[in-house]
């Protein structure tokens, strides 16, 4: 009894592998795309890159609106002087990141 039950999981397993080779990275893509392009027919296929903003006009709106000044300008500058300030040694965080990335 034992050996029948282990051959029957050994099967179902085999069978589960298999399926699972079969599939395909282009037939996942596929099925994939054309779940939303079923689901959003109206929608360019272009402006999916635009995430929630392709779906809702207003979102998309309010979204240009605050990129015309994005709030985070101002952080972007300050971490730019504290990337180029120099520590106690002269070298700055710039100097020790390139000496990562060799």
């Amino acid at each position: 009894m034992k050996r029948h039950v282990t051959w029957l999981f050994a099967g179902i397993a085999l069978l589960g592998f298999s399926a699972f080779v079969l599939a395909s990275p282009e037939s996942d893509l596929r099925e994939y795309q054309g779940y939303f392009k079923k689901a959003f027919p109206k929608v360019p296929f272009d402006d999916y890159s635009n995430g929630v903003y392709a779906l809702d006009e207003g979102a998309r709106g309010e979204w240009e609106a605050v990129m015309a000044f994005p709030p985070y300008e101002i952080e972007l500058d300050q971490g730019k002087q504290l990337w180029n300030s120099k520590f106690a040694n002269g070298k700055t965080m710039a100097s020790c990141a390139s000496l990562l990335a060799v």
